[in-house]
């Protein structure tokens, strides 16, 4: 696989546990992409592309283990190594779409967001956290959606719940004709039930062990798919098998 060296340009704490490193130097991405980032004496991460912008990349980042915690350490200037952009996308299909994630989920929805409000689409979100001290993005999706909803497990922020709790409401209210979707799959796994029973089209970015990002290794395959090559990206008719409607 080839592998570049990016230099980083800058570093934005968005939470406690996450942070967005800007950089150069990827080619062309789309939404959904995702990059195998290699951190100088630590390992390789695959890692989905939150914003992409005049050639410059952002990768949000939540520190959830040794090699995140090993990025979390590095600073502005530091040397990193990338991938070009890897895997499936989101389609950009729909017109009135429904945005669903559930807490770091909401990283390649951003992108997707800010993708889909410059083809002219009428965009609404509803974001999941498990406490008010870890919501991020809120501001740049305050002046990009048309609807913004933000939910905590526990109520310290937002609405009390979870996206899904919200989804029959909404679309009685907004008539989305869409749904993408990213985070837990338990979560996904109810978004994905409601979109079948409403025969809405959706499309799920999934999170599995990703070691090679070439489909040679199978760390990643689900029901004969492989998450880093066929996905991460699957609309719901290619996961009905995985998610047990035959």
């Amino acid at each position: 696989m080839q592998i570049r060296i990016a230099r980083i340009e800058r570093i934005v704490p968005e939470s406690r546990s996450v942070k967005t490193f800007f950089f150069r130097g990827i080619g062309n991405p789309r939404p959904g992409n995702y990059l195998m980032v290699w951190i100088p004496g630590s390992g390789q991460i695959p890692l989905s592309i939150s914003s992409f912008r005049d050639g410059i990349c952002g990768l949000t980042v939540k520190r959830v283990g040794a090699t995140t915690e090993a990025m979390h350490r590095l600073n502005a200037g530091d040397l990193i190594g990338i991938t070009p952009p890897l895997g499936s996308s989101f389609s950009m299909k729909g017109n009135r779409i429904l945005l669903v994630s559930g807490g770091i989920g909401i990283a390649p929805l951003l992108y997707l967001a800010l993708e889909a409000r410059a083809l002219g689409k009428r965009v609404y979100g509803v974001f999941g956290f498990e406490r008010g001290e870890e919501v991020i993005f809120e501001d740049v999706l305050e002046g990009l959606l048309d609807d913004l909803i933000i939910t905590t497990d526990d109520g310290s922020y937002g609405l009390k719940g979870t996206p899904v709790d919200l989804l029959e409401d909404l679309h009685l209210r907004l008539r989305f004709d869409r749904i993408f979707s990213c985070g837990p799959e338990a979560m996904m796994k109810r978004v994905f039930d409601f979109a079948r029973s409403r025969h809405i089209m959706a499309e799920f970015s999934l999170e599995r062990t990703i070691r090679c990002g070439m489909g040679i290794c199978g760390a990643c395959v689900i029901n004969g798919l492989r998450v880093c090559k066929e996905g991460p990206v699957f609309d719901g008719e290619a996961l009905k098998e995985v998610w047990g409607d035959k």
